[in-house]
C-alpha cells in the first residue's frame, strides 16, 4: 500500500490486488520477452518477479542494468544458473512487477514497457532509440504517479 492511497481502502484487499496484479504483470511481462527478444529464463511467473538471462546477447546484468537506469527504467542485475561472468557483473537482470502494480500500470502498459526495454537492450548505442524510451517513460510515469493527491 503507498501513503498516497486511501485509508479507507482495506489493507488486505490492496494487499492481495498488489500479489494477484503483480504476478499477471510478471506474465504479461515475460510472455512480450519472449515474443519480442527470445530470451527469457521464466516466461510464465508464479510471483512477482523473472530473471532475464543475457548470456546468448553477448551483455552483461551490469550493463544492462546501467543502460536501464539511463533511460530510468530500474532493474537488478542478478546472476543466472551456470552464469560464466562473476556474482559482481552478472549475466541477467532481475525484474519484479510490484513496483508498476502499485502505480496502476495496466497489462498493456507492461507490454509497452517490455518493449521499451526490449528496444534498448537491442540498440543502446543508438541515441535515438534511447531519447525515444526516455521520452516514453517519462510520459508513462507522469500519467500514473507513485503519489496521488
Amino acid at each position: 500500500m503507498n501513503p498516497g492511497q486511501t485509508v479507507a481502502t482495506s489493507f488486505p484487499a490492496v494487499t492481495v490486488g498488489v500479489i494477484g496484479g503483480s504476478t499477471l504483470h510478471a506474465m504479461i511481462f515475460g510472455i512480450t520477452f519472449v515474443r519480442v527478444f527470445h530470451f527469457v529464463l521464466k516466461a510464465y511467473s508464479d510471483n512477482h518477479m523473472f530473471l532475464l538471462s543475457l548470456v546468448s546477447k553477448g551483455m552483461t546484468g551490469k550493463e544492462a542494468d546501467s543502460i536501464l537506469n539511463s533511460v530510468n527504467i530500474t532493474v537488478n542485475k542478478n546472476t543466472v544458473p551456470n552464469d560464466p561472468q562473476s556474482p559482481f557483473v552478472t549475466s541477467g537482470i532481475r525484474i519484479g512487477t510490484p513496483a508498476v502494480t502499485s502505480r496502476n500500470f495496466s497489462e498493456e502498459d507492461c507490454a509497452q514497457l517490455a518493449h521499451w526495454i526490449c528496444d534498448v537492450l537491442t540498440a543502446p548505442e543508438d541515441n535515438a532509440v534511447v531519447q525515444q524510451v526516455i521520452d516514453k517513460v517519462a510520459t508513462l510515469t507522469a500519467a500514473r504517479p507513485v503519489y496521488t493527491k
